[in-house]
Formats: C-alpha cells, structure tokens, sequence
C-alpha cells in the first residue's frame, strides 16, 4: 500500500508556552518526518518570550505549520484549541521541547490503515536529561488485559505512557477533549481512564518513536502537590462511575498511595505541618512500609532540598546502575546519531 497515495493527513499539534530553548528541535522533528502529509499545529499559550517568531519563520519556509495564539489557558485548553484547529484524519499531541523520531508518523499511519479497527495506537518512547542521557524508567505496554483497570491503579506504578506516544484516529479526539480544569500530568491522566472507560482499546508497537525531553526541573515539580490532588479528584469521579464498581478494594487502596504522595509533595516543599495533616487521615490505613517511607522522604527533606535530592539522585543511579525499587527496569539507550545531532548532544 502506498502511504503517500492515500493523502491521509497528520495534524500534529504543539502547546507552547515560553518554550523558545528547544521549540526548534521539536519543529525539526517534524519536518524531517518521511511521512509527508502533515500539518503542525502549534497553539501558542500566551508566550512572554519569542516562541512565535521562531515558529512564523517556519511558517515562512513551509505552509504546513500553522499558528494559533491564545490568551495564557494552561495545556489543555491549549490542546483543545489545537483539536478544533485540526483538520487531519489522525492526531499526534508533541510538547514543545519533545523529539519525534524520523518515521514516526510514516509507522503510526501505516498501522492504522493496515488495521481499520485500531482506533488508539502508542509506541515505545526515551526519556532524555542531560545527566542521564536517553533512558527509560518503566515500561512503556500496558501488560495487564483490563486496560482501564491498569491506566486507573497501576499507571506510574508499573508503567508509563506520555501522551505524546499515543497516535490518535481524529474522531477519537474530538468527541473526547482535554479537561481544561486540571493541571498538567493530571489532565492527561484523566483522557486516558475516560477513553478505556468509553471502550477504547489502546493499541502498542515495540519501536521507539519519541524522545519525551524531561527537564531536571521537571523531575520533582513545584506542582506536584497540586498534580496528586487533582488526580485524587480524578479518583473520585471515575469511583462513582457504573463501569468501576468492581474495583471497590483498587480504589481505597489508590486513594490511600496518592495521598500519601500529596503528603511527601508538600514534604518536598518543605510545608511539613500541611503534609502530615494531609497523611493523618489514612495513617490507619498504611502499611509500616509506607508510613516508614513517608516519615523518610519528611526527615530527608528537612536536611536537604527537592533539588540537591535530584542531582543526588541521578548521580546515585549514574554510578551505581542500581535496579531497584521503581528503578527496576532502567533501561539505557543509545539513540540514533541523528536524533543525538538533532538534540545537540554527543
């Protein structure tokens, strides 16, 4: 079958917020893609810095790439803007300092219409930092049958999927945008359960077709108090549904674990009273495990920054290699030397 005589299009859709360090590799990643019928969508959120400017130079240089600003929304309503902007049959969400590898869409595609029942497909995917190089953390497929039970109590647990490794038929999209009331991480987490909830079925290939940047600041996010508690929120919603009600067990036991790491978040900010008082109520409910491990991460965080505990570490797991704990399946990668040129690394 030939891709290119299908004219299927692409629509890949870019939120930008002051991402002016690394916006251009992201839009490289796009142009040098082998699938050729693509539009690139970028929605810029009310950038402060130049963002636009270098995006309306590709704009100049090729008429694929389309520019929407918008008043400052946060990323889902930024990705909402780009799912109404979208005109392709297929949709690709890339963050703006993220690398899509060079056949990615050509493989994305080539699956869907091999595969005319496929609705949902994601594809394995690197983490890259500058102190770890590219590497990966957990795996990527969801290896239990239940999706929805799995993506509702085992996501970050046992595996990891960012929601740029999805490739999205575009009705699927549109029917099911973003809720633009939750932070970052948590909205994204809430589109995937809502998805499975509604039946869809999400589809894995074994290659690795994106590189998902991670800032050292990212790591351990000021707003990660805030992501918890929105996943919390989360939790109660998708509790309340019809279709859930035999994960009664699950759901006390997640609530139970993501309060506990809305306590250790505020711990990391070093607001103790507020994390105690937010872990008290499910005491009772810990393992001595877990009430070890939050008293831990609360002494820890009394002698040392969230910052000086990243570096310490990455070093840790740099020069032990470790595989341990949520480190198990670390997993190095030694990418393509034309993505590493691409990234600016050696």
């Amino acid at each position: 079958m030939n891709l290119m005589e299908n004219k299927k299009l692409v629509s890949v859709i870019i939120p930008c917020y002051n991402s002016v360090l690394f916006l251009r590799q992201a839009l490289e990643s796009v142009l040098w893609q082998t699938y050729t019928e693509w539009e690139c969508i970028l929605v810029d959120d009310g950038s402060t810095d130049d963002s636009a400017d270098i995006f309306k130079e590709y704009m100049k240089m090729d008429t694929r790439y389309v520019y929407h600003y918008q008043e400052n929304g946060g990323l889902a309503t930024a990705r909402n803007a780009g799912i109404d902007l979208a005109k392709g049959d297929y949709i690709q969400f890339l963050d703006a300092d993220d690398v899509l590898l060079q056949r990615r869409l050509e493989k994305c595609v080539a699956v869907f219409q091999t595969n005319p029942d496929f609705k949902v497909l994601y594809s394995e995917y690197m983490l890259f930092s500058k102190t770890m190089g590219f590497y990966k953390v957990l795996p990527s497929k969801i290896a239990i049958q239940d999706q929805l039970y799995a993506l509702l109590f085992e996501f970050n647990k046992s595996f990891v999927i960012p929601i740029h490794s999805f490739f999205f038929r575009a009705e699927v999209v549109k029917k099911n945008k973003f809720d633009e009331s939750l932070l970052s991480f948590a909205e994204d987490n809430e589109f995937r359960i809502r998805l499975a909830l509604n039946g869809f079925h999400f589809d894995h290939m074994y290659e690795v077709l994106l590189i998902y940047r991670l800032n050292e600041n990212q790591i351990i996010s000021n707003e990660e108090d805030k992501i918890y508690e929105n996943m919390l929120r989360n939790l109660t919603y998708f509790e309340n549904n019809p279709k859930t009600q035999n994960y009664k067990k699950q759901f006390i036991e997640q609530r139970v674990y993501l309060t506990q790491r809305t306590a250790i978040a505020f711990f990391m900010k070093k607001q103790f009273r507020k994390g105690f008082k937010i872990f008290y109520p499910v005491l009772s409910k810990s393992s001595f495990r877990d009430i070890l491990k939050v008293i831990t991460w609360a002494s820890l965080m009394i002698f040392i920054s969230k910052n000086t505990f990243q570096d310490l570490r990455s070093w840790f797991f740099r020069t032990a290699n470790l595989k341990t704990g949520g480190w198990k399946t670390l997993e190095h990668w030694d990418a393509p030397q034309s993505v590493k040129n691409l990234m600016n690394v050696s």
